[in-house]
């Protein structure tokens, strides 16, 4: 086959065609490279709309990741104040607990 298209003919008529033949070779060349370059623009497009998804997606996550870090702080003020709520409850506990042994023990 001819190295510029699809024709098939023998190795010996090869150079003849190639010759006489030009024109629609460079012809089909120039349309190749021309369906190149549309392509390549149309992957550059698409590649720069992936970029701007991927960065919009990344400060969305970055927000939630945020929003996330916030209320874990929240829920550790939380439990914190709860456990100094539950010891105050456990000293006066005790101390009612001391009062009531006290005088249950003693005789009226």
């Amino acid at each position: 086959p001819c190295p510029g298209c699809d024709e098939r003919m023998a190795r010996a008529e090869v150079e003849q065609h190639v010759e006489a033949s030009g024109a629609v070779h460079v012809r089909r060349a120039w349309e190749k490279v021309a369906q190149m370059e549309e392509k390549a623009t149309q992957m550059e497009e698409k590649v720069a709309e992936m970029e701007e998804k991927a960065a919009a997606t990344a400060a969305e996550q970055a927000n939630k990741v945020a929003g996330l870090e916030e209320t874990v702080e929240e829920q550790a003020d939380d439990i914190a104040a709860q456990k100094e709520e539950i010891a105050a409850l456990r000293k006066r506990g005790d101390a009612l607990t001391r009062v009531f042994t006290w005088s249950t023990d003693s005789e009226w």
